[in-house]
């Protein structure tokens, strides 16, 4: 069964990866390691024997998740595909609910680590779909847009945007709790 992946649309994170500026995600692990953490089979284990499992493998090919409203379905068109009312309700504008074998643009995940959140580099920023910009007195600043209220949110550097991207995404306390992460580099491959 293929696996899907989210990508947030009020900051345009899915038109990102499908035009090829977003190459890398982060994912926050769902709890904290105690100790070190060391490579095991599949994944990483820490002090105490938790082990941490990415979700994405390298060479793993990945649906990436878009509503079935927003790739032009309609819902007869969908109930006959998939002969589930529930489901074709639950996904139509909703694509946490979507089918990953009818999603039409999939990644490829060419690389997996883990870091902490803010050991993250200035060109990783640019990959996690920062965009830069000159301004008027040619210099670079560095943002993304906010699609829900259509409007930039710009920043002096590609890190301090990505923490406000993040913290966007994820809470406002997360960059400060600076926890560990999954970083998932793909590619787009359809």
């Amino acid at each position: 069964m293929t696996k899907k992946i989210l990508f947030n649309d009020r900051y345009g994170l899915t038109e990102a990866v499908l035009s090829g500026k977003k190459t890398q995600t982060r994912r926050v692990f769902k709890s904290e390691p105690q100790g070190c953490l060391v490579p095991v089979k599949n994944g990483y284990e820490d002090g105490h024997g938790t082990k941490f499992i990415p979700k994405y493998r390298v060479g793993e090919i990945v649906a990436i998740a878009q509503s079935y409203k927003d790739l032009g379905f309609n819902h007869d068109d969908l109930f006959n595909m998939i002969n589930n009312k529930k489901h074709k309700l639950s996904g139509f504008c909703n694509k946490l609910f979507v089918r990953a074998d009818l999603m039409p643009h999939q990644i490829e995940i060419t690389d997996v680590r883990i870091e902490r959140l803010q050991e993250i580099s200035r060109e990783d920023c640019i990959k996690e779909g920062i965009e830069p910009m000159r301004t008027q007195y040619k210099s670079l600043i560095y943002g993304f847009k906010d699609f829900l209220k259509d409007v930039w949110l710009w920043k002096a550097s590609p890190k301090e945007a990505y923490q406000l991207l993040i913290s966007r995404i994820s809470g406002k306390k997360v960059w400060d709790e600076n926890p560990f992460v999954f970083v998932y580099e793909f590619k787009l491959v359809k």
